[in-house]
């Protein structure tokens, strides 16, 4: 930046009149520059100022005030003064040098205070006035990341490749920015950034989340672990490779890193959630214990901004008016969470209750079927907690949901703000939040039988009359077939469940069963046994337990939702993990008539499949402890005729229960909603 030279000082100041010959702009200028020599700075910013107010169009009185400002820390004022004088004189390069180095001071003086729209608007000019430094790409990319706009970021990251494809800053960046647009060639560009750093740890990180996503938890599992070694204090590190370790069955390894991310992230509320999340399948865990560690989520992240119950004036308080419904969740897509929302959305009652929806997941061909079954739809994945409680409050919803408890993506910080009269969580989460801005939790009897599950909940719990949940059976799912064992000469039972419900203790479970069925195989289906070592780990546990690894076979994902169904056509028997039960896989199982065997738990997550298999009147598998479990499986496999029968009844009997009765269900919600809200209208308005 151009530097204003000291001469020695001299009074510059107040000589000049306005109303004499010498008053005009040109004397405002000639005062400048008499102040400039004499080293007055402040003297020669006020008469340069007034030559400007005056009309002078001088490059040099416009690039000197630029200077001058820019030197007293007055940056946007100086960047417009230092613009006005390029505009003059577009070809003087001392001045589109001093113009660099303001917009440079004042992006980096946006960003540290966090106005990153302000500061990536810096870069981004300076990326024009300099098309051939990579840097002001590279940072206009980054900033515009930052701020959450990654489709702004993406044009500054791809230039900057072009003129520094070897900077492997520059390569991250681009990969993360491409990550973050979710687009597949964000892979070869971490890949890249990797391979010119290979102790990056960002850039590792970001790349072992590519490869997560792409089913490659092994490899991802060791990118993290470099990453550790290179920043044992990366958090993200940490967190993601809990989330692999529970994924692939390691319960005790996950939550040790969970623990670590969230003592190096303490104000991190989601790495908190996601311990919570894997709490649930810790059989060491009682349910004293998790309603202790929710609640002391709550008192950590949500009570500082929470309001107390809330007035509400000037909301209709009639008991008996259309509600407004309100679901908010991230797995509005192509997830499990939507085969139990969707048919709740198509059968609501329009006359009774206005539906919405606030989705804060990446948009698919689900999300458009759920979008035509609702009333109206947010996006709402680039508003802040805050922000988005602000927008329930100024959209008027009367019932708001959480769909998502402490899974990822959750938003229960904006229902920590109460911009709802009343506020339900359900489905997503199998427990209590802990939030006590949240009312109330949908359930049922037989997930949550009254007396000790209520004192487990910090919210009320609603049971529903008929089952809690309402399952919508793939419209593609191909007949049932006939029984496999009749056709192999010996029974095979599976679990389809993820890995982190499959502990050792279940193994130990399984492997007592296949003692006592003879040739009996177990088939295990789970997107971390796509990789060696996970299925390694699990044949080695059953080999200890006296299982012949020849008996034990296991698939990853299948290809399509219609394959994966027809993987039940080589299963006689479905087995429910514990302490967490399966949902969606016991779901499916009945639709495509493989009976599950479920053993009852202490909380909710060990009692869902008794609820789910009630619904359709199989509580005779229904167990309440290993024994019974064994008893009950070995007598499906040594009937196969009755096995057979059962099979070909099973999805006519699924199709008959409440199980799928989408109707009756929503008019069961929907009473919910509306004695809750009859109760909020009662209470004392302040009260």
């Amino acid at each position: 930046m151009r530097k204003a030279t000291v001469h020695g000082r001299r009074d510059a100041r107040a000589r000049i009149d306005p109303t004499s010959s010498r008053g005009g702009m040109a004397a405002f200028e000639a005062a400048g520059r008499r102040a400039m020599a004499a080293g007055d700075f402040a003297a020669a910013i006020d008469a340069y100022a007034r030559a400007v107010a005056a009309g002078s169009t001088s490059p040099d009185v416009s690039n000197d005030l630029g200077v001058l400002l820019a030197q007293r820390g007055q940056l946007a004022t100086a960047v417009v003064h230092l613009e006005t004088a390029l505009l003059v004189a577009p070809g003087r390069s001392d001045v589109r040098g001093n113009l660099v180095h303001a917009l440079d001071d004042l992006a980096a003086a946006a960003a540290r205070e966090g106005r990153l729209a302000d500061a990536a608007a810096c870069f981004t000019r300076l990326s024009m006035l300099d098309p051939a430094n990579a840097a002001h790409h590279a940072n206009a990319g980054a900033v515009w990341l930052s701020a959450g706009a990654p489709e702004r970021a993406l044009p500054s990251w791809q230039r900057a490749r072009q003129l520094a494809p070897g900077d492997a800053r520059v390569r991250f960046g681009l990969g993360s920015t491409l990550l973050a647009l979710d687009q597949s060639d964000s892979e070869a560009e971490l890949e890249r950034a990797v391979e010119l750093a290979p102790r990056h740890a960002d850039a590792l990180v970001n790349l072992a989340l590519v490869w997560n996503r792409r089913g490659r938890l092994e490899d991802a599992r060791g990118l993290l672990g470099r990453a550790l070694a290179v920043d044992p204090s990366h958090a993200e590190a940490h967190c993601n490779l809990a989330g692999i370790l529970r994924e692939q069955g390691e319960l005790g390894a996950s939550l040790e890193h969970y623990r670590r991310a969230s003592a190096l992230r303490p104000a991190s509320s989601l790495i908190a959630s996601s311990a919570l999340l894997a709490l649930q399948g810790d059989s060491a865990v009682d349910a004293v214990e998790l309603l202790a560690a929710h609640r002391a989520w709550n008192d950590r992240f949500a009570a500082s901004v929470d309001p107390g119950p809330r007035v509400f004036a000037g909301r209709d308080r009639d008991p008996e008016r259309r509600l407004r419904i309100a679901y908010v969740s991230a797995d509005l897509r192509s997830h499990s969470v939507a085969s139990f929302v969707e048919p709740l959305l198509l059968a609501h009652d329009r006359a009774a209750v206005e539906v919405l929806c606030y989705s804060d997941g990446a948009p698919d061909a689900v999300t458009a079927r759920l979008r035509v079954a609702a009333d109206g739809w947010c996006d709402s994945r680039k508003l802040s907690d805050a922000a988005l409680a602000a927008q329930i409050e100024a959209d008027q919803v009367d019932v708001l949901v959480d769909l998502n408890g402490h899974t990822s993506g959750n938003r229960l910080l904006s229902f920590a703000r109460r911009p709802a009269p009343v506020q339900v969580t359900y489905c997503g989460y199998p427990g209590t939040t802990g939030v006590r801005a949240i009312g109330w939790r949908l359930t049922d009897a037989r997930a949550d039988p009254p007396g000790a599950a209520d004192e487990g909940a910090t919210e009320a719990l609603w049971r529903l009359p008929n089952g809690f949940l309402c399952f919508q059976p793939d419209p593609a799912a191909g007949e049932v077939g006939p029984l496999p064992a009749t056709e192999r000469g010996h029974v095979t039972f599976a679990s389809f469940n993820n890995l982190a419900k499959i502990t050792d203790e279940v193994l130990a479970l399984w492997a007592c069963l296949l003692r006592e069925v003879e040739g009996a195989h177990l088939l295990l289906k789970s997107r971390a046994l796509s990789d060696p070592g996970p299925a390694a780990r699990v044949r080695a546990r059953l080999a200890a337990e006296g299982i012949d690894p020849a008996r034990v076979a296991v698939a990853s994902y299948a290809p399509t939702p219609v394959a994966h169904l027809g993987l039940y056509r080589e299963v006689d028997v479905a087995l429910d993990s514990h302490p967490y039960n399966g949902t969606t896989t016991t779901c499916e199982a009945l639709w495509m008539g493989v009976p599950v065997v479920t053993l009852v738990g202490p909380t909710h997550a060990g009692r869902v499949g008794a609820s789910l298999l009630s619904r359709v009147g199989l509580d005779a598998l229904v167990t309440s402890s290993r024994q019974e479990y064994v008893s009950a499986a070995v007598k499906l496999a040594r009937d196969l005729p009755e096995l057979a029968h059962l099979r070909a009844g099973l999805r006519d009997r699924v199709a008959r229960s409440p199980l799928v009765a989408r109707e009756a269900f929503a008019r069961d919600v929907e009473d919910a909603f509306r004695q809750m809200w009859r109760l909020w209208c009662a209470r004392p308005e302040g009260a």
